[in-house]
């Protein structure tokens, strides 16, 4: 399972929990189908060659530039991804820079899932911990269609605080 928690109040005990404000709502629906249209790809056994169409609607070129070689090296290695116990996805849209066409996100995703090989469903790095905490930052853009798209991701430490 994947979760996109978007809290609507804030807790006292975790600085990763930020309120979405009403004018988030259309550019965090978007890093949703993304990280959906991805999560439905990367679980594929045997691992697809390329993004699929649904993937490939959610990223501007430069987003399918930077992410669709992971899709040959893992059909060339022969890995997927597999979810062992669900990953939980927060969001966080920065306030600055922002501008009318482009926004950052901050993401400190908590995270079961792992890369596996195909032929016997093991674990392509068995010492790595089975719950990760990965700090994404995650830049979207509003295409000249009027559609937000992620056009790159990167890891930052100041996701996760």
């Amino acid at each position: 399972n994947v979760w996109f928690f978007v809290p609507s109040e804030l807790d006292p005990n975790d600085p990763n929990v930020f309120i979405a404000e009403p004018e988030d709502a259309e550019v965090l629906a978007a890093y949703a189908r993304h990280l959906h249209a991805n999560y439905s790809d990367f679980v594929q056994n045997p691992a697809l060659l390329e993004p699929s169409g649904a993937f490939k609607a959610t990223v501007t070129a430069e987003g399918l530039a930077q992410l669709e070689p992971g899709y040959r090296e893992a059909a060339e290695i022969g890995q997927h991804f597999k979810l062992f116990g669900g990953d939980l996805i927060r969001p966080n849209v920065v306030d600055e820079p922002r501008t009318d066409t482009e926004v950052f996100i901050l993401d400190c995703e908590i995270a079961q899932s792992k890369w596996v090989y195909n032929s016997d469903g093991s674990r392509v790095d068995p010492n790595l911990p089975d719950v990760e905490i990965s700090p994404i930052l995650a830049q979207m853009v509003k295409e000249d269609d009027g559609v937000w798209r992620l056009n790159s991701l990167t890891i930052d430490a100041r996701a996760c605080l």
